[in-house]
């Protein structure tokens, strides 16, 4: 067999085969606001790609700066530690996969005192791109349900995210703030 056959073969194998070694961007970049319902936290979500498949969560419970937690990680089957405010290891440590371009499933271990060990959850995208529900599951060391949390987000209108001026984040976030519905929203927004 000639090299130059060889050679298009190869390219030909390669080419083919590129997709299947390529890792599915993460459904989840973007900035999210959890809906208004019963049980919201008010919960921000921001979810930075920081390249090379490095996704970083920022997770802020009513954008209060001392309940603000972050993590690095790649969807690769690994853990990655969960980090406070302050850059102090938080004692949970973060894995996650892409199932597909819709779906992300997450696994949280807690390694600290608390009443929960382990959370399993998934992230599903809408649709449309503008809405996600996730819906997690805590156990304690024995394996026992100690909560089920399903929660509902929406996509921020503008990225406000600004890692040198919090005046200037906080300021975009009240700005881009969705209009309250009248009454509670306990609705679905697609069926996963």
């Amino acid at each position: 067999m000639s090299l130059t056959r060889l050679s298009v073969i190869a390219l030909a194998f390669a080419t083919g085969t590129a997709g299947v070694f390529a890792q599915t961007a993460d459904p989840r970049l973007g900035e999210w606001r959890e809906n208004h319902y019963a049980g919201a936290v008010g919960l921000y979500m921001i979810y930075e790609d920081l390249g090379d498949g490095v996704t970083r969560t920022h997770t802020a419970e009513n954008l209060v700066i001392d309940k603000r937690l972050h993590d690095d990680a790649r969807c690769d089957g690994n853990f990655y530690p969960r980090y406070d405010t302050t850059g102090e290891d938080t004692g949970v440590s973060v894995q996650c996969h892409i199932l597909n371009a819709r779906t992300v499933r997450t696994t949280l271990r807690n390694r600290g005192d608390g009443d929960w060990a382990e959370a399993k959850g998934t992230w599903i995208l809408s649709d449309d791109g503008k809405h996600v529900v996730g819906s997690f599951v805590r156990t304690d060391n024995d394996g026992k349900v100690v909560e089920h949390t399903t929660r509902l987000f929406t996509r921020n209108a503008e990225n406000c995210l600004n890692h040198e001026d919090d005046a200037q984040f906080r300021a975009c976030a009240t700005r881009t703030l969705p209009p309250r519905p009248a009454s509670a929203n306990t609705g679905r927004f697609f069926t996963p």
